[in-house]
């Protein structure tokens, strides 16, 4: 393995790294375009924004079936990369930006993606169980079977976004632009947002719909602050 390895703003542009072990490693501000990370191991990895600005490039990157539980994304770039089947609870995509990323059947709960673009995205069947989206941008995305209960959506851009079969259990989605939407088959339960809101979808055919508002429960509450300091510690 490669434990506490520091590829800071290297340039590693299609390096192969499959089935390797990173634990810790630090990819701030590398350029890692197109690189192999399938079913590597990289847990609490750091990839955001180096001191210099410079973001963390992951374009076209193949992190197939990879595990980065709790690795720091802050506004690295994912356009174009393979997420499906990644472990990613508690990591952070903030002001991260992934367009046309394929996070199929990857696991996303407790995930921060806040202010992100992840706009003509694929999560189908993904694990977003109280993930945080607030200010997200996830046009046109595909959000088919995803499980979203109790997810924070608050003012995200879903416009013509693919959310048939989506679990929306207690989700918060006050604010958040559902116009053109599919919803169909969705369940809605206790979902937090306005009819005009449910109005504006194209297909509104929902499995489940009451207008409640409903915060979420305290046991994912307790069970997400203990993977917090988990991860912290």
């Amino acid at each position: 393995g490669l434990p506490y390895t520091n590829f800071k703003e290297r340039h590693l542009d299609f390096v192969q790294l499959k089935d390797a072990i990173l634990i810790q490693a630090d990819f701030r501000g590398a350029s890692l375009e197109g690189a192999n990370f399938q079913r590597a191991r990289a847990p609490l990895a750091l990839a955001g924004v180096w001191e210099s600005g410079e973001k963390t490039v992951f374009r076209y990157a193949n992190l197939n079936d990879a595990d980065f539980r709790g690795a720091n994304f802050k506004g690295a770039n994912f356009d174009g990369a393979g997420l499906s089947n990644a472990k990613l609870q508690l990591a952070n995509f903030w002001e991260a930006r992934a367009c046309k990323a394929n996070f199929n059947q990857a696991l996303l709960d407790g995930a921060d993606l806040s202010k992100g673009e992840f706009n003509r995205s694929s999560f189908w069947k993904a694990k977003m169980r109280g993930a945080k989206l607030p200010e997200a941008s996830l046009i046109e995305a595909g959000l088919d079977e995803v499980d979203l209960r109790w997810a924070n959506l608050k003012s995200a851009t879903l416009i013509e976004a693919k959310m048939r079969g989506a679990d929306l259990t207690g989700a918060d989605l006050s604010g958040a632009d559902l116009s053109g939407a599919d919803l169909s088959g969705a369940d809605l339960t206790k979902a937090l947002l306005t009819k005009e809101q449910f109005d504006s979808a194209a297909d509104r055919n929902v499995k489940s719909l009451r207008f409640v508002k409903s915060p979420i429960p305290d046991w994912l509450a307790k069970v997400l602050e203990k993977k917090e300091k988990s991860v912290e510690n």
